[in-house]
């Protein structure tokens, strides 16, 4: 079974440690960070004191409430190991839109040609791009390529991207690389392809971007009916730097009497309002409609997966007491791995949060509690004390379907001595015994009788009966020797348990042999002596 590394446990560990202190230790680092930037970088020339202080308090504020924005994501897809719940679409514009926004910033505050072209068409006035907007850019597009990269190695569930989204960003890039062509080989100043309208052109396509890339998410949310896996952490702080961004803008353009500011960087101000637009959204559904939708996701989806036999299953629990509990809710014939927080299943992320009441647990173990599998596990882990786990999980899946009607020495003698667990034959028939009997105790046998006349009375000729007996002998020898790994591993044991058997059988016959001469010998003796014995003819008439 495959295992979680230990250095992505602690470290998930520490993350769910600190998680109760993660919002206030957030905001407060946000606030921190703007205060402290605010007063010690310069104040923006432009405005006047101490609106010019207040401004950069306000833009270093946001700058370090977005770029917060991104690692709530980042740090959940790296505990789950998965990207489940976060939509593809969504981060496939959102790389588009910050490439197409860093661009736009980094050209509007160090291109002197294209500062001269802007104020030459705004009377003058300069653009309201600031160091803190570049510096977000290049942390916004960064943290977008860590996601997607996440996007790549870590499993998704059934996701894909759709088409549309595939259509919508190759013919947007397409377009703008086409347009900075155009604009170059014409080295016009004036008309349609300039360079400052081909930066214009980035930015309506980050706004587009921006306007499109939440409905995905939104959809995905709506769909599953859960926003588990999407963090609620980074909306809550979008939403703050959405605001104070846009505060911003309107305090620069009061105190300056230049509303350009809006109408010259029409993504700025977009940006911030459909930002809000949509973490409204996301906070409607995170909750209002789908509250609470951790455990309940976790729990559907536990139940779905424990019906089914075939399905690779990595649960994601809250403690070492889910971790116990949840461990027998799958069936022991499914491969499976429990880790202390994360997910990197290609099917689906599992989440389990206790609640203080307990009572969805109660309620599992209800249901655990029903399950045949699980009661025989126990019985197994009762009567073999200290049996390898891998050969637990696989003898359930023998007895799952036990009957009682045939003996357990010929299925489970042979693991019991191939294991090592018992030294001799003898010793493995006692365990059997004992396991049969437990399991009679558990009422896990209760159907054996039933069975048996069933089987009596339906009429069926020798053939059939024959054919069924022979069946019935390849499935146990299929399940005696089913786990090729097993048989792999233990195979030195086996052949050292025969070798032993073998010599003991040698010795057997030559010590049976032994006696028979011996007996053969003391029964010449006694003839010989009888043969000594016997009366011979009276000759004394001869003398």
């Amino acid at each position: 079974m495959p295992h979680c590394r230990p250095s992505h446990v602690k470290i998930t560990k520490t993350l769910r440690s600190l998680e109760p202190y993660s919002g206030p230790a957030m905001f407060a680092t946000i606030f921190t960070v703007g205060i402290v930037l605010g007063f010690a970088l310069d104040a923006t020339p432009n405005i006047p004191e101490p609106y010019g202080r207040i401004s950069s308090v306000i833009g270093w504020t946001y700058f370090a409430a977005w770029s917060m924005s991104f690692w709530p994501q980042i740090i959940s897809n790296f505990s789950r190991q998965s990207v489940v719940g976060v939509s593809l679409d969504y981060q496939l514009y959102n790389l588009l839109g910050f490439v197409s926004y860093t661009i736009f910033n980094c050209s509007f505050f160090w291109d002197t040609t294209v500062q001269a072209d802007y104020m030459a068409l705004h009377d003058g006035h300069r653009n309201a791009v600031q160091i803190n907007d570049v510096f977000f850019a290049l942390h916004a597009l960064t943290a977008t390529l860590v996601q997607a990269y996440q996007c790549l190695v870590y499993p998704c569930g059934d996701q894909t991207f759709s088409v549309l989204s595939q259509v919508v960003v190759g013919t947007s890039a397409a377009t703008c690389a086409l347009f900075y062509l155009v604009s170059l080989a014409s080295s016009m100043s004036e008309g349609l392809f300039t360079t400052l309208n081909f930066l214009y052109l980035l930015s309506y396509v980050k706004l587009g971007a921006t306007l499109v890339k939440y409905i995905p998410q939104v959809y995905l949310n709506h769909a599953r009916r859960s926003t588990v896996g999407y963090s609620i952490y980074g909306v809550l702080v979008d939403f703050l730097g959405s605001i104070l961004s846009i505060g911003q803008l309107v305090m620069d353009g009061a105190v300056t009497d230049d509303w350009s500011a809006i109408s010259g960087d029409p993504v700025k101000f977009g940006l911030g309002a459909v930002c809000i637009f949509f973490d409204a959204v996301f906070m409607v559904q995170h909750y209002v409609l789908y509250p609470d939708t951790d455990e309940k996701h976790g729990l559907a989806l536990v139940a779905q997966l424990s019906r089914s036999s075939s399905t690779t299953v990595i649960v994601q629990v809250a403690d070492t007491e889910d971790d116990a509990l949840l461990k027998h809710v799958v069936k022991p014939t499914s491969s499976y791995t429990f880790v202390a927080a994360a997910d990197h299943t290609k099917n689906e992320s599992v989440v389990m949060k206790k609640k203080k009441s307990s009572q969805s647990l109660r309620h599992l173990q209800e249901k655990i509690a029903q399950d045949p599998n699980v009661m025989v596990h126990e019985v197994l882990n009762k009567t073999l004390r200290g049996l390898d786990e891998a050969l637990v999980d696989y003898m359930v899946s023998i007895l799952s379907d036990y009957d009682g009607s045939d003996p357990l020495v010929d299925t489970i003698a042979p693991f019991l001595l191939s294991s090592g667990f018992t030294d001799d034959e003898s010793e493995a028939n006692r365990y059997c015994s004992s396991l049969q009997a437990a399991m009679q105790d558990a009422g896990l046998l209760a159907t054996a009788a039933d069975d048996t006349f069933k089987k009596l009375d339906v009429v069926q000729s020798m053939e059939d009966m024959s054919r069924a007996t022979e069946a019935e002998m390849n499935g146990i020898m299929e399940r005696m020797w089913g786990f090729e790994n097993i048989r792999k591993t233990k195979n030195y044991s086996m052949d050292a348990c025969a070798n032993t058997q073998s010599q003991r059988q040698i010795r057997k016959e030559a010590k049976k042999e032994l006696n028979e001469l011996e007996k053969d010998k003391m029964d010449e003796d006694e003839d010989r002596m009888w043969e000594d014995t016997r009366v011979l003819p009276d000759m004394s008439t001869d003398n």
